[in-house]
């Protein structure tokens, strides 16, 4: 009954200035650009619909997720390709992290 292999859960993740958001892509050409190639929207993510920019973006899963893997997060705050306050929004899952800057 059951997995009998191996477990499919994430033990770790290591997120080197990644997006958390497609929805909070605005005024950020190349996020936008590499985000619709990525997505199939050829006319960029405002022809995206919601529920695909929802899908694509990893942070719903982690608010949703019981049981968090590690995470090392990286993300600089002159980052002009990807908005600091996605590692913002990740932070906000977990209450106080340590931060190392």
């Amino acid at each position: 009954m059951g997995t009998t292999g191996p477990s499919s859960c994430v033990d770790a993740v290591v997120d080197l200035s990644g997006p958390t958001d497609f929805t909070k892509a605005a005024g950020y050409p190349l996020f936008e650009s590499s985000g619709a190639a990525y997505l199939g929207c050829p006319d960029g993510l405002d022809s995206c619909t919601a529920e695909q920019l929802k899908q694509a973006s990893p942070l719903p899963y982690i608010s949703s997720a019981r049981r968090l893997p590690a995470f090392l997060i990286g993300h600089g705050d002159a980052d002009d390709q990807i908005p600091i306050g996605h590692l913002e929004g990740l932070r906000q899952q977990w209450g106080p992290v340590e931060d190392r800057r």
